[in-house]
């Protein structure tokens, strides 16, 4: 059809391979450069976005739309269907995926409170089918870096000996099982412990996904609000780089030529800002305003949007990337995101880390860590020159303040010249 005319178009395919539907992505030359909208084109028979995919499927993520499901594909995951709104599914749905045995639904919608009612409706409607259900109500992003704690716990409800089969079967008693897992798992790299913050946060992800449950009423009592949590020790945060060091660091993209340019703009905006890797990777074009000298953050942690100050540097590298090398690594798949990784699509976090870690590993300055670190020395620099802890709180969008302060311990450089020059017993002479 001539309507679908430039775009990227993905067809709607019934169980037999008819395109009962599309879903377009155009291009609009009009509009700024790499401005995108998206295009319908919907039969009454379309009942499943991709439906073909039930053939060979025991499990699914069911999203909301066509455009939810690009965001799964492009993080690797195949078996996605998408409905074309949250209140879609009806008792036909509900039918198909019972006639494909399907075995297991992640249920991948998220957004108002109408779409979390219509979460919940077809909550009900699956476990009446004896459906095994695991809701998240997050989006994608958030789904597919907490998708793996409810698979360990079904691993440690199959294998052990709690005879549990179904959500409504999880008591105490699991829970409890599965802490012990987490405390005896050895990780296959380097067959070390777990830390206790990374048991606790899995657990966390556990008690988070039963609360879910208890909130569509598929289970009947909160008992997790009785299991206790491991309590983390405070740590002193990782020694930092000092100014002159994180200078070092930028200077290593020096050697790395034309991307070297886009790698200085990311370690510029990351110390300039306190960002964190996640928030940067999802920056857009219309997220930055030289003028005013600011970004903004969409969907920060906990989906809060926030303003931050950025510096003149920072804004100037970013300039440069943005004028000098961008245009060169366009493609239809880039959009209006900011930084582009090699094949000209969003930068992915996971490089992120890679990029930042391999600067500060050549630097030499004998430092370890990556994103974090200079997200770190960002809010420690600002500390140590004076800053508000509260106007720190903001820039790094912190909900707690106890969250900021753990950025507020000293060096002990710092802490030696106080000491030094108020600790009465520093100021005497050792031979008097």
């Amino acid at each position: 059809m001539s309507f679908f005319r430039g775009c990227v178009v993905f067809p709607f395919l019934d169980a037999d391979g008819s395109i009962t539907g599309a879903y377009g992505k155009r291009i609009t030359p009009k509009l700024k450069a790499g401005s995108v909208y998206q295009v319908y084109w919907i039969t009454e028979r379309t009942r499943l976005f991709n439906e073909r995919v039930l053939l060979d499927a025991k499990e699914i993520i069911l999203c909301k739309n066509p455009l939810e499901a690009l965001i799964w594909w492009q993080q690797g995951f195949q078996r996605v269907i998408a409905l074309m709104s949250c209140h879609a599914f009806k008792q036909i749905h509900l039918d198909l995926l019972r006639e494909h045995r399907i075995e297991r639904v992640y249920l991948a919608l998220c957004g108002t409170a109408a779409e979390l009612d219509a979460m919940r409706t077809i909550a009900v409607m699956m476990e009446a089918a004896n459906m095994v259900l695991f809701p998240d109500g997050q989006d994608a992003s958030h789904f597919v870096n907490h998708r793996t704690p409810s698979g360990r716990l079904c691993r440690v409800a199959r294998t052990g000996d709690q005879g549990v089969t179904t959500i409504t079967s999880i008591d105490l008693e699991l829970l409890e099982a599965y802490r012990r897992y987490l405390y005896r798992y050895r990780k296959p790299r380097d067959h070390t412990p777990l830390d206790l913050s990374t048991q606790r946060m899995r657990l966390m992800e556990v008690t988070g996904f039963l609360k879910c449950m208890r909130y569509y009423d598929i289970i009947q009592s909160n008992f997790f609000s009785k299991f206790p949590l491991p309590r983390v020790p405070r740590k002193l945060p990782l020694v930092i780089p000092a100014e002159q060091e994180i200078e070092l660091i930028f200077h290593q993209t020096l050697a790395k030529g034309r991307m070297g340019l886009r790698d200085r703009a990311i370690l510029e905006v990351y110390y300039a800002t306190g960002i964190r890797r996640s928030e940067l990777a999802q920056l857009d074009l219309a997220d930055i305003d030289f003028t005013e000298q600011v970004i903004t953050i969409r969907k920060g942690k906990g989906s809060l949007d926030r303003k931050v100050p950025i510096a003149p540097r920072a804004l100037d590298w970013l300039q440069r990337y943005i004028e000098d090398l961008r245009p060169e690594q366009l493609t239809l798949e880039s959009g209006i995101a900011v930084f582009l990784g090699r094949a000209g699509r969003r930068i992915q976090r996971s490089a992120l880390t890679d990029l930042v870690g391999e600067y500060v590993r050549r630097s030499g300055v004998g430092k370890e860590g990556a994103c974090y670190l200079m997200r770190h020395a960002s809010a420690t620099h600002m500390l140590k020159h004076g800053a508000d802890i509260r106007y720190v709180q903001e820039l790094l969008g912190h909900q707690d303040i106890k969250s900021t302060q753990i950025y507020t311990h000293v060096t002990i450089s710092d802490l030696n010249a106080v000491y030094r020059r108020t600790h009465p017993a520093a100021k005497k002479s050792t031979k008097s």
